[in-house]
């Protein structure tokens, strides 16, 4: 299984490159969708591990107890740039289109992402339902909103639908601006003590990096002065630092210890991207093809798992990872039709 970390390594060597002081395109739409197709396919290598483990497959070489520990050491950070960048891509959108965009939110931003949600949502219960599989009633509806789930990956599409909410709303009171900032951080603050309540610490313990994506895009200017300076140097050492401190902490019930080294993580991630760039068509294509990827490569892992008389999941985890990548690439054009564009 660790062969697989080890394409994906190699995926970021291809097109990697460094960058002139006066490049100020390291948060582009472009590199944008390069850093988040590096962690999509991440995301789908940690979901198809799930599958495997529940199949009962035995980690018994050192590959595998290397794998693992990787799969731990990253384990939700691997969405944290999807939060950033969503966060940076809103804030940014506001700050150039203005109220045109605010007012276009509901439609654009939240009920698309959420129509297309439920088209998804649709496809899996029928499939579930084809395998013999029923849920209550309320569970459809509740998943239907990302509350609850039938097989789907649903947490994340709830949270980023909460925080579209949210600046819009925070928007509408201060129309830009860092108070606009400060009210979306309140809000999401309050939100984020009731998933602590409700949900596993993985529904919240990422969510701070969205915010800090509005910081971003609202102060752009500022962190490019920032890749021109020594002080540039400090910050990434500093920020390093900090991120290997926040894995000797080991008890984190509320989820303060992970939020930390979210924000850290992203602050790492855009400084080395000052510096550094990545991308190449595989990975430009997988970040574009983020949500489809991200909400559709279930699909073939519930249908393999299922349907596996030769025992592949447990017995041939590569083998398991590779077909239900090779199915989820047949179904995203398929998929891509029946999008909803409101």
């Amino acid at each position: 299984m660790i062969v697989f970390y080890l394409v994906i390594a190699l995926l970021c060597l291809w097109g990697f490159g460094f960058r002139r002081k006066t490049d100020g395109d390291y948060l582009s739409r472009q590199q944008g969708d390069s850093v988040k197709g590096i962690f999509i396919l991440m995301v789908f290598l940690f979901h198809a591990n799930a599958y495997v483990q529940e199949a009962g497959y035995a980690y018994a070489h050192w590959t595998d107890a290397v794998f693992l520990d990787l799969c731990a050491k990253f384990g939700q950070l691997i969405v944290v740039m999807f939060l950033f960048f969503s966060g940076y891509g809103v804030m940014a959108s506001i700050r150039n289109k203005g109220a045109a965009y605010v007012q276009a939110m509901p439609r654009h931003r939240i009920l698309t992402v959420l129509v297309n949600f439920d088209v998804a949502v649709v496809v899996f219960a029928v499939l579930q339902l084809l395998l013999g599989r029923v849920f209550p009633v309320n569970r459809y509806l509740l998943s239907l909103v990302g509350w609850e789930q039938i097989g789907n990956s649903n947490w994340y599409i709830f949270v980023i639908l909460v925080c579209y909410a949210v600046t819009w709303l925070s928007a509408l009171i201060c129309r830009g601006g860092y108070k606009m900032l400060i009210i979306s951080v309140l809000l999401l603050s309050a939100f984020y003590v009731v998933l602590v309540h409700c949900k596993e610490p993985y529904w919240y313990n990422t969510m701070v990096a969205y915010p800090l994506g509005m910081a971003a895009g609202l102060w752009k200017d500022r962190l490019d002065k920032l890749q021109k300076t020594p002080f540039y140097w400090v910050a990434l050492a500093s920020g390093i630092l900090c991120l290997a401190l926040t894995y000797i902490h080991h008890e984190d019930p509320v989820g303060l210890v992970h939020s930390f080294r979210s924000v850290v993580f992203a602050v790492v991630m855009v400084l080395l991207l000052m510096k550094v760039k990545v991308g190449n068509p595989v990975l430009d294509w997988a970040g574009k093809n983020l949500f489809l990827l991200y909400i559709f490569h279930r699909l073939p892992m519930i249908l393999l798992s299922h349907f596996d008389p030769w025992g592949i999941t447990a017995g041939h985890p590569a083998l398991f990872v590779l077909l239900s990548f090779a199915l989820t690439l047949l179904i995203v054009p398929i998929v891509r039709r029946i999008q909803v564009r409101l």
